[in-house]
Parts: structure tokens; sequence; C-alpha cells
């Protein structure tokens, strides 16, 4: 809710449902958060009033299809993931900058085997020339995701190395999550998120210290955290939310770590190398933050 003149005394209901109201740091915008998940495929009124009663309304609004049992086996089934389709909500305020390295940021993902609770996926880049799965890349096994609330999926918390180029890239508390369509034919509310060590990066920019990643960052405003890992002040928190993955034609193919290209000249170091194909994605926008810093 986003007022011009922002109210003190705001209330706000939506019979069947209970929640929180958070109001944004510029005051002029307001969320209502569900304590529950709400209903899928339902419509809910929101009733708003302010000055004492004597102001306000209803609106109303519908939930997705989202949440509705699966009503087809999605094992087998590839899926291409648009970091464009969703929403920077971390590093805050940047989001416009970082979508705009994105725009080439796209992988396959397939659901490999679901075993009771299990969800086993596999990623694969997909090759800019060809809008296909690029052959020169190796495929890469995500951590196992808990399918015990089918049809939504949780991969993580989990720590991850990553070599790209030759440098190993440190993710920690990685989360890969989302929710498939009752008919399979999309992945829709797809969060992913972590803290990226920037130390790693450092020379992928042709940094030298420790902190050229954070110095970069800091003049857009987003500060670095202290790392889980070991307490010093080089990481950063990314978050991207509300990701969609629309259903491709075909399954996967298998490729070594150097891929099968028919010319080794072909062979791209820096994505072969990427031992996490989907994690690696969130690397690309924020090397490109620090470059247009520089």
């Amino acid at each position: 809710l986003e007022f011009t003149d922002p109210p003190t005394d705001l209330d706000v209901s939506v019979p069947g449902a209970s929640g929180t109201l958070i109001q944004s740091d510029d005051e002029d915008t307001f969320y209502w958060v569900p304590d529950a998940p709400l209903a899928p495929d339902t419509t809910y009124s929101v009733e708003i009033s302010w000055c004492g009663g004597f102001r306000g309304g209803t609106i109303s609004f519908t939930t997705s299809e989202l949440g509705d049992p699966l009503t087809t086996n999605v094992e087998g089934r590839v899926y291409r993931v648009d970091l464009t389709s969703g929403r920077v909500r971390i590093p805050v305020g940047v989001g416009s900058i970082l979508k705009s390295y994105m725009e080439d940021s796209a992988t396959l993902l397939e659901v490999a085997d679901i075993d009771g609770s299990d969800l086993e996926l596999r990623a694969a880049p997909i090759d800019d020339d060809t809008d296909e799965q690029d052959m020169c890349a190796s495929v890469a096994d995500m951590p196992t995701a808990d399918f015990s609330d089918s049809p939504y999926f949780q991969a993580g918390p989990t720590d991850v190395v990553m070599d790209i180029a030759g440098m190993s890239i440190e993710m920690h508390n990685q989360i890969l999550a989302g929710t498939f369509a009752p008919d399979g034919s999309y992945i829709g509310g797809m969060r992913f998120s972590g803290e990226i060590d920037t130390r790693g990066m450092a020379d992928l920019v042709g940094g030298k210290g420790p902190e050229t990643i954070c110095d970069l960052v800091a003049g857009f405003g987003v500060s670095c955290i202290t790392c889980s890992s070991d307490g010093q002040p080089y990481c950063m928190e990314t978050e991207i939310v509300d990701v969609e993955a629309e259903r491709e034609n075909g399954s996967l193919v298998e490729t070594s770590r150097y891929g099968t290209c028919d010319d080794p000249d072909d062979w791209n170091a820096s994505s072969t190398c990427a031992t996490g194909a989907v994690g690696s994605l969130w690397l690309l926008p924020l090397l490109g933050l620090g470059r247009r810093r520089s």
C-alpha cells in the first residue's frame, strides 16, 4: 500500500488471514505480510482504514495457482531459469543495475530424480550463440532439495565452492527454492540466496587485495558483511526472489568437465570450470557491478 501522505493510524485487515503491517524506510509504503502461507488460487479482500476509521476502503487480490498439488510427474523435465524475471531483494537499492548484467544469464535446470522427499536437480549453462545447452561446459549436480512440501522444494542452506577461471569462490548458506505449477509447465516463486566470499573474486576485476570487491560496491551504497566462515568483513549477501522458469523440451546432454566441443578452441575456461551453474549466475551481475564502478 503506497501513500502520498502516510497516515499514522493505518489499519489493515484481511478476513480469513492474519498478518503483520510493516512500514518501509521511506515511510510512504506499507507491506502486509501474512503470518502463514495464503491459499493458492484464492481471492482475498483487504480492508483499509485510517483517520479513526473515517477514511479507507476495500481492495482485493487473487493468489496464483502455485501451491496446488502437482497433477503430473515432473521427473526428467528441464526448465529455463531466467534471473531477469525476478527481483533483486539484496543488495538493496541496486536491483536495476544488477539486472542489466543478467540479460545473458540463463541456465537450464533438470529434475534428474525424485525419491520420496528428495529432489535431485542438475544444471547446465546456456550458450549465448545457440540459445541451447552449452556443450563446452559441464553439467553440475545441485545439492539435494527437500521435496516433502511438494510442490514446493528447497535445496540448502549449504556451502559450495565454485572454481571459475582457476579461482576458487566460496558461497555460504546457499539456498535454491521454488514451487512447481500444478501441471508442471513452469516453476514459480524461485528464490536464490546466499553469502558470497568476495575475496576470491578480486582477480576477476583486476584487483589485488581482499577488500577489492567490497571497496567497489561500496560506491553503490552496498556494504559487505562479516563472513560466517572466518569472521572477516569480506562477504556479500545476495537474494533474488520471484524468479520464474519455463519448461523446455528435451533433456540435458551429459558432458564431461571440459565439455564435448568438436573444436578445442571453443572451450571457454571461465564457464567450463564453474562447478555450480546456477550459483555462478549470481556472480555475473555482481562482477558487472564492480566493473561499472571502476
